[in-house]
Formats: C-alpha cells, structure tokens, sequence
C-alpha cells in the first residue's frame, strides 16, 4: 500500500505549454503554430505528457496580462508539480514583475520552467548559475523592448522635424497612405472649402464664435470623429486657432513647419488672431467683439437662419442697429428691423414684469449661499474626478504606444489615438480652469442675478448695449423673430417668475 502510495505522489509532473505573440498580425502568420510545434517535440522527446496549453496575444510588458495570470491560477490549482514549457524567456516575460511571481511557485515545489531554445531548466534547486542566465534574458528582453520604444520615438521626431503630421487630421483635412504605404494628409475635398470660408468670415470682425458655429451648421460642415454631429462653438475656437491651416504644427507646445497643403495664408490667420483676441484697432472698422450690439446672438428667424445686427448710418449721420435675416440657408420674407422695436418688447413682455421684493431679496441670497457652500464640496469631488481622469489619459498614452510598438495596432490607429486623447486631455483642462473660476465668481454672480430678477427695469434701462446683451443672455432661452414679432422663451426659474408673479405663491 505504500509503495502505491509514493507512485501517486511521486507520478511524472505534466506540462503546461504556453505560447505568445504580442499581436494579431503575428498571431494570423506562423509564429504561434511554430511555438507550439517546437514545444510539443520538446515534451514528445522528454516523455513529459502535456496537460494544457496557452496560445495568447497579448503584450508582456503592458497591462494585466489577463492570460498570464489565468494561466499562473491554473497551475497554483494543480495538487501536483507542473511544468510550464515556453519557446524561451521573452514568450514568458519581458520584465521582471513576472520574476517574483515564477519565483516564489518554484520555491513552493509548484512548477519548474523550461525554455526550450535557451536550454534552460529552473527549478526551486536550479543553480546560481542558471537563475544568473534567465535574469540575463529577462534584462536582454527589456532592453529589446525599450530599443524599440526609442526607436519609436526616434522615428517620431524625424518625421516632425521633416515636416510629416502624424496624428488625426485636423477638420478639412483627410489621414490617407500614399503610393509608398505612408501616412499622409491631404485636404479633404468635401470639408476644406468650409472650412476656408468659416477663417474668411470670421476675419470681417461680422461673427460671434457662437454665430459662426450657427454657419457651420447651416453649410453643413459636421465633425469628422463624430458622425451627423455639427460643430460646436469650442470646436469652432481649436479650429481658427490652429496653425496647421497655414503650414505650422504644434505639437507639445513646439512648433514644427509641416509639407502637407496648406489651406489659408499666414495673413489670414492673423486676422482671425487679431479678431479673436480684440487686436483689431483699425480706425475705420471695429471688429465683431467690439462693437456693441444688445442683440447679437440672440434672435433668430422663423426660417431657421440666423438676424444678425449690424450698425447702419442715416444721412443725418445718426447710427442705428438694423436686424436682418442672413438668409444664408434660404431665402425668405423677414424683412429688416430697427433693433429698438424688439427691445422694446424685451422691456414690456419681460423687464416691466419683473419684480421681487427686497425683503425677499435678501432672504433668496441667504439661501443661495447655503446651498453654494454644499456645492462647494461637490464641486471639490468632481475637480478631483477630472484630475485622476487626466491622470489615467498619461496612462492611455503609454499603453497606446506601446501596443504601437508590438505591433497590436497600425500607425493610422495609433496616430487616431493619441489625437483623440490628446483632444479629451484640452477639453478636461479648459473643464478644470473653469470650475476654478467658477469657484472664485459663483458666489458674487448668483446675487447679480438675484438682483437681476428684483431690479430687472432698472438694471435694463441704465444698461450700455453690450450689458443688455449679457442680461438678454441670462433671461431668454429662445427668441424667434417673425415679421415684426419676437417670440419668447424664458430661461429657468425667469419663466416661473412671470408665470406667477405674485411673490407669496412662488416664495414657499
């Protein structure tokens, strides 16, 4: 009975084979296949029975190894001693983080390893020699690994500094392969023209960042990322202050001359700079931001397009703001306005209607400053979310080059990529610089408005027309001219107050 029992204990260890590649690409060719045929002569030769195999893509040196670790809990399963048999150390790992793991299940008597090409055996009584020999390969290995990181890089500063764009496509321009099989950007046929039009306009001083974004929108001009998705006045804002359109990239806050087509001229980006940044101090022609227009984005036509305001001279030499239709998705029969007769309606249907007591007043700014001091500590939550969210997109980029590197992903991938990423990171920081200037203004604005919807008239009347502007933009959530009528819509609670004015019935 006890020698039964020793032939159980001590039965032939069966093998766990494990091969991988680090992308499909060699996944689809020989390599796996010419693992496993190698390691099943291996184990055919040492009359070792196989009992499981791993054929696995997945990168040795980024991210969970999901099938490295599911192939190390199989083994820890086994109530006897398992071989694990790889083509050679770099199918294993390719660092040492996997080292500690082997180590300790060979010092448990759990496995041995065998790396077949390197003719290699280790085992919990290996000699010093040969764990010397699998740390060689490991660090032989890395160093492969980071070559090739290096040459990455190498690769990627040479083709800056020769003028090649390698990320996603800015709007108006198209990502494509050349005769040769290498990126390129072209000018796409479709979006280029409007994009040209959109600097145009924006360089007459005549548009809004919000006005212009309407245009885009009634061109047609959607995003290229986003399917059916129009641009937004953000987007609208990247797009007029990148210097990609005349012949500079920026990239990391360096700036690199680049040969792909140019869309606009140097010239006309500097307009659009100067407009954009209130530079424009021509004597004879104030841009778009300068001039003082209660109106200015704020109406549109019953035909969908945009009134747009601009100054008008009577032969008296009098100036007048005149309301028209852009007409620039159709045509139609609005005609042109004296912009005083909608502000007129502006004083009647809303300002002359509202009105809160001071006491009442002063009890609404008490309350909004308790509930500001809660917001505060939610807003120090999600100003926390955004900085590990940016934290994990530095994260993203790591792992994207280096599934670029092994070959997981194609150089137009990784290009599409590492420019969505680099968009999200723009768009967290500018969410991040506003939440702190939120901060800083909320508490002083909030009573603005409270005052706002007691003294509404009198803020109104006192009001220069760029003031009446940013109240109108407060107050109205929609406002459609049609013919010499303007229907309005209130935002929230404005709406509320006008629909119940009489202050005991909303107070509660």
């Amino acid at each position: 009975m006890t020698n039964i029992s020793n032939k159980i204990i001590t039965a032939t260890p069966k093998a766990v084979i494990f091969a991988r590649v680090s992308s499909r690409e060699q996944e689809q060719g020989q390599s796996i296949d010419a693992q496993l045929e190698n390691l099943h002569k291996y184990c055919e030769r040492k009359h070792i029975p196989i009992l499981k195999e791993y054929k696995i893509t997945e990168s040795s040196t980024r991210g969970e190894r999901k099938k490295f670790n599911e192939m190390l809990k199989f083994v820890k399963s086994q109530r006897n001693k398992i071989y694990i048999v790889a083509d050679c150390v770099d199918r294993i790992q390719r660092s040492f983080k996997e080292s500690i793991q082997l180590d300790e299940l060979m010092q448990e008597d759990k496995i041995e390893l065998h790396f077949v090409r390197e003719c290699l055996t280790l085992s919990k009584d290996s000699e010093t020699n040969d764990i010397t020999r699998w740390d060689f390969s490991v660090m032989a290995a890395k160093t492969y690994v980071g070559n090739l990181r290096d040459n990455v890089k190498r690769s990627m500063k040479y083709n800056l500094e020769h003028g090649r764009f390698q990320h996603y496509a800015p709007l108006g321009y198209q990502n494509i392969r050349d005769a040769n099989g290498q990126a390129d950007v072209v000018l796409d046929p479709v979006r280029a023209p409007m994009v040209k039009v959109l600097f145009e306009k924006y360089a007459t001083g005549n548009y809004s960042l919000r006005s212009l974004a309407t245009l885009a929108k009634e061109m047609g001009l959607m995003a290229r990322r986003k399917h059916n998705q129009c641009i937004c006045k953000n987007a609208v804002r990247t797009m007029l202050t990148n210097p990609f359109y005349y012949g500079v990239m920026k990239i990391k806050k360096k700036y690199y001359t680049h040969k792909h087509p140019r869309l606009i001229d140097k010239a006309l980006f500097d307009r659009v700079q100067d407009v954009l940044h209130g530079r424009d101090k021509s004597p004879t022609k104030m841009s778009y931001r300068e001039r003082e227009f209660a109106t200015r984005d704020i109406i549109k036509c019953s035909c969908g397009c945009a009134i747009t305001p601009e100054y008008h001279r009577k032969p008296s030499g009098k100036e007048y703001v005149y309301l028209k239709c852009s007409h620039f998705h159709k045509e139609c029969q609005q005609q042109g306005l004296n912009e005083n007769i909608i502000l007129d309606q502006f004083k009647t249907e809303i300002f002359e209607k509202l009105y809160i007591p001071e006491n009442m007043r002063n009890a609404l700014k008490q309350e909004v400053r308790k509930q500001l001091e809660k917001d505060d500590v939610f807003n120090a939550g999600t100003k926390k979310s955004i900085e590990l969210r940016l934290a994990n997109l530095k994260d993203s980029k790591n792992r994207v080059l280096d599934l670029y590197i092994h070959g997981k992903i194609a150089e137009e991938v990784y290009e599409m990529k590492n420019s969505e990423i680099d968009i999200e990171e723009a768009e967290l920081n500018d969410m991040m610089t506003k939440y702190q200037e939120t901060d800083a203004n909320l508490n002083k604005m909030s009573e603005s408005i409270v005052e706002l919807a007691g003294n509404g008239l009198k803020i109104f009347e006192s009001s220069k027309p760029d003031e009446k502007n940013q109240l109108l933009k407060i107050l109205v959530s929609n406002c459609v001219l049609d013919n010499k009528k303007a229907r309005i819509s209130l935002q929230k609670p404005f709406d509320l107050l006008l629909k119940t004015p009489s202050c005991p019935i909303w107070s509660k």
